[in-house]
């Protein structure tokens, strides 16, 4: 823990942590935070740590292509 992924060891991994998806989407850490706590984002919590499998998170992803994510409703 504690480094920094690059953009090609992204493509490697099998889940996102939310450092992941900040990277990713180039968002802060608050916006981030609203998206794992948003009703139908889909993370799973392992060890108490969430997560968000790859794949999932690019069907979500593809789920709001061209429409605003409701971040401000939470679980």
């Amino acid at each position: 823990m504690g480094t920094v992924n690059t953009n090609s060891d992204i493509r490697d991994l099998v889940f996102l942590t939310r450092k992941d998806v900040m990277q990713i989407l180039q968002i802060s850490y608050s916006q981030c935070d609203k998206l794992f706590h948003t009703k139908d984002f889909p993370k799973v919590l392992i060890g108490g740590k969430a997560v968000v499998s790859k794949e999932n998170f690019e069907a979500y992803m593809d789920k709001y292509i061209g429409r605003k994510i409701p971040v401000n409703e939470s679980r």
